[in-house]
C-alpha cells in the first residue's frame, strides 16, 4: 500500500478543527438566544409598566371625578404586580403625571414608564359629563430600588 507521506494524526487536527468550529457556532447561538430572551422580557416588563401607568392615570381622573380639587396623588399604590406613583400639579385643570412600575426582576429591577396628560373636564349643571386625556410624554427605563 503506498501513502503519500506521513499521514499519521491528520484526523486528529481535523478533529480538533471541526470541535473549534462546532464550539464557536454553538457559543455564537447561545449569545443570539439569550440576547432574544433578554430583549422579549424587556419589551414584556415595558408593557406592564406602560398598563400600570396608564391604571393610575385612570385612577387619578376617577377620584378628580368625584373631586375636581383632589391633588394628593398616590404614592407606591401596589396593581398588577407592580405599582404606581401619581402626582397632580396645582394648576385647574391640573397636569397628572403618572409612573408605572413593573414586577421587579432579577439583577434588573422594574422597568419604568411615565405617563403625563392634563384632564379635561366638560361639565354640564355641575355634573361631570365626561374625563378625557391625552398622553403628552412618555417616558420608560429600568430602575433599581
Amino acid at each position: 500500500m503506498k501513502t503519500l507521506g506521513n499521514s499519521r494524526g491528520s484526523g486528529l487536527v481535523l478533529s480538533l478543527i471541526a470541535l473549534t468550529t462546532l464550539a464557536l457556532l454553538s457559543g455564537t447561538v447561545y449569545r443570539v438566544t439569550r440576547s432574544q430572551v433578554r430583549e422579549s422580557v424587556y419589551v414584556l416588563r415595558q408593557a406592564q409598566a406602560h398598563f400600570i401607568a396608564e391604571t393610575g392615570m385612570e385612577d387619578a381622573l376617577w377620584r378628580l371625578s368625584k373631586d375636581a380639587s383632589w391633588r394628593e396623588g398616590f404614592e407606591k399604590k401596589p396593581f398588577g404586580g407592580g405599582d404606581y406613583t401619581v402626582t397632580l400639579s396645582t394648576e385647574d385643570p391640573p397636569w397628572i403625571n403618572s409612573t408605572g412600575y413593573s414586577p421587579a426582576i432579577a439583577l434588573l429591577g422594574p422597568a419604568v414608564m411615565t405617563v403625563r396628560a392634563r384632564a379635561q373636564f366638560t361639565w354640564d349643571h355641575s355634573v361631570l359629563v365626561r374625563a378625557a386625556w391625552q398622553p403628552d410624554t412618555w417616558a420608560t427605563s429600568y430602575q433599581r430600588r
